[in-house]
């Protein structure tokens, strides 16, 4: 697929007949058909922001009745501006970063002539991945503060159990 062709029209387009909700369509459609290798990926990003803001509104709620505050857990009232702030905030900048990174990739790197997709995997769909696993991250240290034990923890230790870990230790301790 030649894009420059692509980008040649778009830019005839905004130059010869500007309308504004025609162009501002036109670049979204761009972006999007961009991005369609990395959707799914980026769905599941938005899925996890917003999952990460309930576990953030529920560890607010906890902190609240660990201060003696009697909190009625379904209130609107529990709700506060920053927390709702700092998550559209998170939401944009991931945007924005995915967006240039899409840019970068097609209009820089394929431009050069540089490969840049490994089957499905491409810089924009790693970045994502990268961002899916920050997300998870906090979800799990939000999880932590509400009910005391870490998933990712709990994850790790059902695959590498510590036992296992200390006899391998032991055994090696013994040789040397």
């Amino acid at each position: 697929m030649n894009l420059g062709i692509h980008i040649v029209k778009v830019i005839e387009f905004i130059t010869t007949d500007w309308d504004a909700k025609k162009t501002i369509g036109m670049m979204i459609v761009t972006l999007l058909g961009l991005m369609v290798n990395a959707i799914f990926p980026l769905i599941a990003l938005i899925i996890l922001v917003f999952v990460d803001m309930r576990f953030g509104i529920r560890k607010h709620i906890k902190k609240k009745r660990d201060a003696g505050e009697k909190v009625h857990e379904r209130s609107i009232r529990n709700l506060n501006s920053g927390g709702m702030r700092r998550t559209f905030s998170k939401m944009g900048d991931y945007l924005f970063l995915i967006i240039g990174i899409v840019v970068f990739e097609v209009f820089v790197l394929r431009h050069l002539g540089v490969n840049v997709e490994r089957g499905n995997l491409t810089i924009s769909t790693f970045t994502i991945f990268l961002l899916c696993l920050i997300e998870v991250k906090s979800i799990d240290e939000n999880f932590m503060e509400i009910r005391g034990i870490s998933i990712l923890k709990s994850i790790s230790n059902f695959f590498f159990k510590k036992d296992i870990l200390k006899d391998i230790n032991n055994e090696d301790n013994r040789r040397a």
